[in-house]
Formats: structure tokens, C-alpha cells, sequence
């Protein structure tokens, strides 16, 4: 999708809400848990600064903007989950 995305390295401000993923491990050292328990992820994109940086023409305060907005609906996406 991206390599025939207009935006290049800035990609979209799209995000992925996953919720009641199962954890099993213990953050820190990755040991089982006694039982699992549910968690919601979120997961969206990074702006490519390299590709950015190398193939567009793009200043810094758009990829500001740009990580900006997607921070933005993070944020509205966890206040509605």
C-alpha cells in the first residue's frame, strides 16, 4: 500500500485498534503469567523520516504536523475505547 501511497514517507494518520489481545508474558522479562489477561493495542504508522529526509520534497514542521495528527487520533481512538 505504501509504495503507491501519494503521501511517500509520511503515510496516514490510520490506525488499527485491536481489542481484548490476550498477554501471557510479564513485560519485563518475558516470563509466562499464570493466566492471560486482555489488553487493547493500538498499532498506526511512523512517518519515515529517511525516505522523507531523502525523496520528498518535505520540511520538518510537516512531518511535526503529520506526527502530530496521528498522535491526535491516538488519543481520540483511546478515549473511545
Amino acid at each position: 500500500m505504501n509504495r503507491r501511497d501519494p503521501k511517500g514517507g509520511l503515510y496516514h494518520d490510520l490506525l488499527i485498534h485491536s481489542p481484548g489481545v490476550p498477554v501471557f508474558r510479564e513485560d519485563a522479562n518475558f516470563t509466562l503469567l499464570d493466566r492471560d489477561f486482555p489488553v487493547d493495542f493500538v498499532t498506526c504508522p511512523a512517518v519515515n523520516k529517511g525516505r522523507v529526509a531523502r525523496e520528498e520534497n518535505c520540511t520538518a514542521d510537516r512531518i511535526n504536523e503529520v506526527t502530530k495528527g496521528t498522535e491526535a487520533e491516538a488519543t481520540r481512538c483511546f478515549r473511545t475505547c
